[in-house]
């Protein structure tokens, strides 16, 4: 499962007033690596690679202005903290099942009682006024769920100063009475669409686009009989959509580049490919997202060859993908921390022997960042196996146009692809 990114207002990097420091400690993470990113143009942006010390303390000096949402990836998962371009402390156990984190320093904290007060003033509304009508002024119970109403009343509604903090507090809080049931379908899509169309790159910089073109796509299916219908009204709202964000605009590329992975990930892939086609028509100056997910999308296509891997130091004799003498090789993508990865490990294990033994060969590329978890997973297996401990952030992902794990890529003799899929029994 993976990525996508968005626009930030960034200031010079000399500008040293701009820096904030961020310092996190992540209990049971001892001696392990953290992939910082911020979101950036509809998806996320790699910034820097640290390592926890043994006790999973971690300090990383952001170098440029920025306010938004900044995400640490961990070997499993990630954690996302609002920042405002101030100082940030935070700590979490990642064993921790409720995941929660703990703000010491940093505008999440203060973002964090905002959200404390709406919960509370929904309460007010929909369950203590209730309750309040099935009995009489005179009741003891009365009298206390008005004292506690009168409370909450008494409670400041909080306001940032800072107007992109206010726009992220107002946005979360939007998006959860989507889900409240006091909004109308017709209202959700609208409200989803206008924030779309509208909003600044705030939008962007805290990593509502994708949340609220997800929306957008879901109320657009108003009563859909069945998947041929769901699909034609997809299509009908998306191409409204487009032709209002227009794609020679930032907004309406990302919103492009977020379309077609969207639709391939719930099974609308002819849908996903009109739109690739409408992508790769374009005349204007296009985005670097949306370059990408184009230059990889082509890379494996049935009989085009992909590019070239070359391996970090040999790797069972060869520097390279093309080194690979075989009849057919067959690409591997997965991860030690994705579930259906490991379930179809003793399948490969399985199927090599009689590919193996028929010329061909077996490429395991994995999107790891952790490197004993990643060996461990490794041990025993005959195949070739390669990682650059990059997790989402290798290269090789934009270049195969890797959206998932696990996927398999067959290859000829001279690196064209003849299939893809995403089990091995697709290729047995």
């Amino acid at each position: 499962m993976k990525k996508i990114s968005l626009a930030v207002f960034l200031l010079s990097s000399f500008w040293l007033g701009a820096q904030f420091k961020v310092e996190g400690q992540l209990q049971n993470y001892p001696s392990k690596p953290v992939l910082i990113k911020i979101y950036e143009n509809g998806g996320n942006r790699l910034v820097k690679r640290v390592e926890t010390d043994k006790k999973g303390s971690f300090s990383y000096q952001h170098p440029q202005a920025y306010t938004g949402k900044m995400i640490f990836e961990l070997s499993q998962g990630a954690l996302e903290i609002v920042v405002d371009n101030r100082a940030v402390n935070f700590s979490t156990d990642v064993n921790d099942s409720s995941h929660q984190i703990h703000i010491t320093q940093g505008i999440q904290k203060e973002i964090n009682e905002a959200f404390a007060l709406a919960d509370k003033a929904y309460l007010r509304d929909h369950t203590l006024m209730e309750l309040q009508k099935l009995y009489t002024p005179q009741d003891e119970f009365y009298q206390a769920l008005q004292k506690e109403i009168e409370r909450i009343n008494k409670l400041a509604h909080k306001q940032f100063e800072n107007s992109a903090i206010q726009y992220y507090v107002d946005a979360m809080n939007e998006m959860a009475q989507y889900n409240s049931g006091n909004m109308s379908h017709a209202e959700i899509l609208t409200n989803s669409k206008n924030h779309l169309l509208m909003d600044n790159m705030n939008l962007e910089n805290f990593g509502l686009l994708q949340g609220f073109l997800s929306t957008y796509v879901s109320y657009s299916l108003g009563g859909a009989r069945n998947k041929e219908e769901a699909g034609q009204k997809i299509v009908k709202a998306l191409d409204d959509l487009l032709a209002e964000a227009q794609t020679d605009t930032s907004r309406g590329q990302a919103i492009l580049t977020n379309i077609i992975p969207l639709l391939e990930g719930n099974g609308f892939v002819a849908e996903a490919n009109n739109y690739m086609q409408q992508a790769e028509s374009l005349t204007c100056e296009i985005s670097d997202d949306l370059k990408d997910l184009i230059a990889g999308k082509n890379n494996v296509k049935i009989g085009n060859k992909v590019p070239n891997i070359d391996f970090e130091g040999k790797v069972k004799s060869a520097k390279s993908l093309y080194d690979i003498q075989a009849n057919q090789k067959l690409l591997v993508f997965w991860a030690s921390w994705c579930p259906h990865c490991v379930n179809e490990i003793p399948h490969l294990k399985a199927f090599y022997p009689d590919f193996k033994a028929k010329g061909g060969e077996m490429i395991a590329i994995s999107l790891d960042i952790e490197r004993q978890p990643y060996e461990d997973a490794i041990r025993g297996s005959e195949w070739i196996n390669y990682s650059d401990l990059m997790k989402w952030e290798s290269p090789l992902v934009s270049k195969f146009g890797i959206s998932s794990t696990p996927t398999f890529i067959l290859l000829d003799k001279d690196n064209k692809v003849i299939k893809t899929g995403s089990r091995i029994s697709e290729f047995l």
